[in-house]
């Protein structure tokens, strides 16, 4: 099932849109956030400490994401307690916190005013991040636009790219059809230079898929798709040609990269003065119905949804401009 979704929202309404998304999961998790507490110290460091129910074995795996500025960590079988899903700050480098439960996971997102290097440390049932000054994140991958679909699982697990094709769409563009061993494996994707590089962590690749697949025959922006290994790491880097955008999304072991060729509309409302934020997005194992429900609920729009439509839906968009044109 492919959705195509307008560009009628701004920055803060998408963030707030996955706050009701982790709103509307009906969840069970052992343990809980009961406190956020955030103290600008001098030199511009921040320090946000987390107190939690229980104390937790390791740090939660965080990301980051460059445009615009915010850091996220994900606390697995942990609840929100604190009775909300934003806390407004507006000290320091921090603007507003998003806490989001979706089933036995909840996220944490920090809005920053800027992207800030982090440290964590755990001290009992505290969880203590220093934000420091200088860009860029302490885990975030290299390049901008970089996210990550699954966290790696602690415990080692034998993962492996089951198959490579690719295809071409209706419209043109060109889709990189990955089958994976199981739908847990970590994986990583970024842009670039001019390609899209994705990285499925503790992965091994079959000699027989490690190969440059040359595709200029269809017709796509895509011209080249070579998988490599790298140590533990299987990659598989896209070259597209010309103008071109991507987005990704997962369907419980198929993992499909699109690339569409982007031209400009002479007709379009949008002028090329027009200027609009630019965001990233990210559905992880989301019901469909709950997004579209969303949706409609900021958009202004009647979105009227079948019976027959069911199913979850992991989507990335990666530096989207949203806004309206004048």
């Amino acid at each position: 099932m492919r959705i195509t979704m307008p560009t009628l929202f701004s920055g803060a309404r998408a963030v707030l849109m996955l706050v009701l998304i982790g709103a509307m999961a009906a969840a069970h998790a052992q343990n809980s956030i009961e406190s956020v507490n955030v103290s600008p110290q001098q030199g511009g460091t921040v320090v946000v400490r987390v107190g939690l129910k229980d104390a937790l074995a390791t740090a939660p795996a965080g990301f980051v994401v460059n445009n615009p500025p915010r850091l996220a960590f994900d606390f697995a079988n942990t609840g929100n307690a604190l009775g909300r899903n934003v806390q407004n700050v507006g000290d320091g480098d921090v603007r507003r916190i998003n806490i989001v439960q979706a089933g036995d996971r909840t996220r944490m997102v920090l809005e920053l005013t800027r992207a800030l290097n982090y440290e964590t440390q755990l001290e009992g049932r505290t969880l203590t991040i220093t934000l420091r000054g200088g860009g860029g994140g302490a885990t975030a991958a290299a390049g901008p636009a970089a996210g990550r679909f699954a966290e790696v699982s602690p415990v080692a697990q034998a993962h492996s790219l089951r198959n490579i094709d690719f295809r071409r769409g209706n419209a043109g563009e060109g889709r990189v059809v990955i089958d994976l061993s199981d739908p847990q494996m970590g994986v990583d994707i970024r842009r670039q230079g001019r390609s899209v590089i994705v990285d499925f962590q503790r992965a091994t690749l079959p000699s027989n898929l490690a190969k440059r697949y040359d595709v200029t025959d269809f017709g796509t922006p895509v011209q080249l798709v070579e998988a490599t290994a790298h140590g533990g790491t299987a990659r598989v880097v896209i070259t597209p040609a010309g103008n071109w955008d991507y987005s990704a999304f997962q369907a419980d072991t198929r993992f499909i990269v699109e690339v569409k060729r982007v031209v400009e509309d002479p007709n379009r409302l949008v002028r090329p003065g027009f200027v609009g934020d630019k965001l990233s997005l990210n559905f992880q194992n989301v019901e469909v119905r709950s997004v579209l429900q969303v949706l409609a609920d900021f958009t202004g729009l009647n979105i009227i949804t079948s019976d027959s439509v069911t199913g979850n839906l992991t989507l990335r968009l990666n530096g989207r401009a949203v806004g309206s044109g004048a």
